[in-house]
C-alpha cells in the first residue's frame, strides 16, 4: 500500500515538474520569437550620380527613414548640388530635413508626399525649387525660403495644408501656378509677404477653382 502511494506521489511530482518545464520553455520561447520579430531600423544611405560638372546629384535613398535627414554638402570630396527628381518622394518617417548650402536645385517632386515631414531647412545656395517639389507634404508646417531663391515651380507646395506662414524672398523672380493651392479656402489663410511684387492669382488656386 505504501509503495503504491509512493509511486502515485512520485508520478504527480514528475507530472508537475514536466508541466512547469513546458510552461517555462513556452514563455521564454515566445520571448525569443518576439525578439526575432523586432527589426532594428537603420539610417540607410543616400544614392548619388556624378554630373558632367564634376558635382553630385542626389538620386534616391535606400534603407529606413528615421526622424531626421541631413543631406551632406559633399560626397567623395565633391559638392552635392542637385536634389534629383523624386529622390525622396513618398517616403514617410522623416520629420526634419536639412538641405545644405551647396545645393542649387531641388528638382520636380523631390520630396513630394512625405506625409510625416514637418520642418524643412533649405540652404542659402538654392536657386530653384521645382514643380511639385513638396507637393502633398500634408504635415509640413515650417519652411524658410532662402534669400537668393529665384524660381518656385508650379504646385511646389500644393496640398501642404499645415503650411500657414511663409515669406517670399526679394530675390524671387518667377513663381508658378497653384504653388500654394489645394487646401481649404485655396491659400487664403496663408500669411504671405505680398509687398515684394505682385503674384499671379493662380498661385493660390486649386485645379478645381482654376477651372
Amino acid at each position: 500500500m505504501k509503495k503504491k502511494l509512493q509511486m502515485i506521489l512520485l508520478g504527480v511530482c514528475i507530472a508537475s515538474i514536466s508541466i512547469f518545464a513546458l510552461s517555462a520553455c513556452s514563455i521564454f520561447g515566445d520571448a525569443d520569437n518576439d525578439g526575432d520579430d523586432i527589426v532594428d531600423k537603420k539610417p540607410g544611405e543616400i544614392k548619388y550620380e556624378l554630373l558632367l560638372d564634376d558635382t553630385y546629384k542626389v538620386t534616391g535613398f535606400s534603407g529606413d527613414p528615421i526622424g531626421e535627414l541631413t543631406i551632406p554638402s559633399t560626397h567623395n570630396g565633391k559638392s552635392v548640388t542637385v536634389i534629383g527628381e523624386r529622390s525622396f518622394s513618398g517616403w514617410s518617417g522623416w520629420v526634419n530635413i536639412t538641405i545644405p548650402d551647396s545645393v542649387t536645385t531641388i528638382e520636380n517632386y523631390a520630396f513630394s508626399r512625405c506625409s510625416e515631414l514637418t520642418n524643412v531647412t533649405i540652404g542659402s545656395g538654392v536657386k530653384t525649387i521645382g514643380y511639385g517639389a513638396f507637393e502633398n507634404c500634408t504635415g509640413l508646417a515650417n519652411i524658410v525660403l532662402p534669400n537668393g531663391l529665384e524660381r518656385i515651380g508650379s504646385e511646389a507646395f500644393y496640398g501642404c495644408s499645415k503650411l500657414t506662414n511663409i515669406t517670399l524672398p526679394d530675390s524671387l523672380t518667377s513663381i508658378g501656378d497653384k504653388v500654394f493651392g489645394g487646401k481649404t479656402e485655396y491659400g487664403k489663410k496663408y500669411a504671405i509677404d505680398l509687398d515684394i511684387r505682385p503674384l499671379p492669382e493662380e498661385a493660390f488656386l486649386s485645379a478645381k477653382e482654376k477651372g
